[in-house]
């Protein structure tokens, strides 16, 4: 995975893991865990983002609402545990019993809190971002959709200047009118851009993934139903032209939403911006964005094959 996001010019990332199979995901922890100090051939590791298990059977997307679990903080025990402390991100469904005093428990332990797949409403969305909850996961996305008269947690983070929120910019996932309506509403600095990526560089058809089958068809993944949409097929550089080209982002924003603003909300304050004291990773785009070389610490990792 390190080798092939640098080719696409990301020089650090949070692998996502999802509710699972307890086993599969404590395995799934662990081997992460285990490259906490190893020298990887492309991208950094910078920890573990998690969606779930404290999520809402009401909005599984594409995972298996079976595992989802209520709030408990013995549970989250045993997973920051079995994460060695790479934890850095978890999801969590702000409406589900005991999920607020959870949220002030998980912040605790220093890892930040990120509501979705939720049928939260504004209500309850408010309260979880007065106990700390500050990032949305992939916004309209496995959430209530927001109404006039019940704006959700859509309309509670589109109004909060203080919450970031993320976007799959794959235009399959996200009309690029619903991204210019969120860039527009939301501060340049709360705006992440995100592939939500399951299946990137699969060819189409039918592929196995954790405990799922999916579907790659054009460019989207799909549960077997074929209408489910399971992760995407997107890439970071591709992300990058579709808001620029196609959604008509200017291109210093679009490059905020995937470098300094998620740096900055990791807490990474020498990551994702070119100053005295920050370490050297540098991509290299030509006039398309597409990526011809990228470093890391100032090393030169991938380079275009027909470039010199």
């Amino acid at each position: 995975m390190s080798e092939a996001l640098v080719r696409h010019g990301v020089t650090s990332f949070l692998p996502a893991l999802h509710s699972c199979d307890p086993e599969l995901l404590t395995r799934s922890l662990k081997a992460i865990a285990s490259l906490r100090d190893t020298q990887l051939k492309g991208a950094r590791l910078l920890g573990i983002y998690l969606e779930g298990p404290f999520v809402s059977p009401r909005k599984p997307g594409a995972m298996n609402e079976k595992y989802f679990k209520n709030p408990s903080r013995e549970l989250f025990d045993e997973i920051y545990n079995g994460s060695d402390g790479m934890l850095k991100l978890m999801t969590v469904a702000p409406e589900l019993p005991g999920a607020i005093p959870l949220i002030k428990y998980i912040l605790s332990r220093g890892v930040r809190v990120a509501l979705g797949h939720t049928d939260a409403g504004y209500e309850a969305a408010r309260a979880a971002i007065g106990a700390g909850a500050s990032h949305v996961t992939h916004l309209f996305n496995a959430m209530r959709t927001f109404h006039h008269r019940d704006p959700s947690i859509v309309g509670a983070a589109l109004e909060d200047p203080e919450v970031s929120v993320e976007l799959i910019a794959d235009l399959v996932h996200l009309s690029s009118t619903a991204i210019r309506l969120t860039c527009m509403l939301k501060p340049k600095d709360k705006v992440v851009c995100i592939t939500d990526a399951l299946a990137a560089e699969l060819s189409e058809g039918i592929h196995q993934i954790a405990d799922r089958e999916i579907l790659v068809k054009g460019d989207a993944a799909y549960l077997m139903d074929g209408k489910t949409l399971a992760g995407s097929v997107l890439t970071l550089d591709k992300a990058l032209r579709n808001l620029v080209f196609d959604v008509g982002i200017p291109l210093e924003d679009a490059l905020r939403f995937m470098t300094i603003n998620p740096a900055n909300i990791l807490g990474e304050r020498d990551l994702g911006e070119i100053k005295v004291g920050a370490r050297a990773d540098l991509t290299v785009l030509d006039k398309s964005l597409r990526v011809v070389a990228a470093f890391i610490d100032g090393v030169l990792i991938y380079r275009r094959e027909h470039d010199s």
